[in-house]
């Protein structure tokens, strides 16, 4: 056992074939990326969350980005919520993805009270209120994304529907992952439409810069 990180947690992922259909593969890794995750006690999320907040801190990306775009966690995900009242308590720039129903696209828009500016949103994620202002993205320093998995290549699994390469497809800001140790697997394949990582942090690593 190596300590409450997640990556004592991890799961076998088996070896991809040669012949499987990338989508295919994703699909089977979003189901050993979940039981991964559901695999992981509520301690170990909290101190690889604390891990992960640590971990961030140490670098430059993070100490330098003067606008960051956090996400809310779902319940087995990284919690940010440290991270995004540090931000609000040193005047920078902290925004969450708001969920635009006329669009079904996702924007960034600016957090100025953790207490009044949220709600929950159509996932059941909280977001930033109507109240609240819409930033552009070309602003953003720092995107902080979440996913079901990443490799140490840079590419994420998403869950399937697309949301999260067309928000990051609309910045050129840095690109850092979030993830658990047992989120990390060799191999997950990239398709024409989905958006690389710069770097992935996790309990136990800071890898990259995964692309130029």
């Amino acid at each position: 056992m190596e300590g409450p990180t997640g990556r004592d947690q991890a799961a076998p992922f088996q070896t991809p074939s040669m012949n499987e259909d990338p989508s295919q593969l994703k699909h089977r890794l979003r189901q050993e990326m979940k039981a991964a995750l559901r695999a992981l006690a509520p301690e170990d999320r909290d101190a690889g969350s604390r891990a992960i907040h640590h971990r961030l801190r140490a670098q430059p990306l993070w100490n330098e980005a003067k606008a960051v775009l956090l996400f809310c966690a779902l319940p087995e995900e990284p919690d940010l919520s440290p991270l995004l009242h540090e931000l609000l308590r040193e005047g920078r720039i902290a925004c969450l993805p708001r969920y635009e129903t006329g669009t079904g696209n996702y924007r960034a828009a600016r957090i100025q009270s953790v207490d009044h500016d949220l709600r929950p949103g159509r996932f059941g994620v909280l977001e930033p209120a109507n109240s609240c202002s819409e930033l552009d993205m070309n602003r953003l320093d720092l995107v902080l994304a979440p996913g079901l998995g990443f490799s140490p290549a840079g590419t994420r699994l998403g869950r399937g529907r697309g949301f999260y390469d067309r928000l990051l497809s609309r910045t050129n800001a840095r690109k850092c992952g979030v993830a658990f140790d047992c989120q990390i697997n060799p191999v997950i394949p990239a398709e024409s439409h989905d958006i690389l990582m710069n770097h992935i942090v996790t309990p136990t690593q800071w890898l990259g810069p995964c692309v130029a």
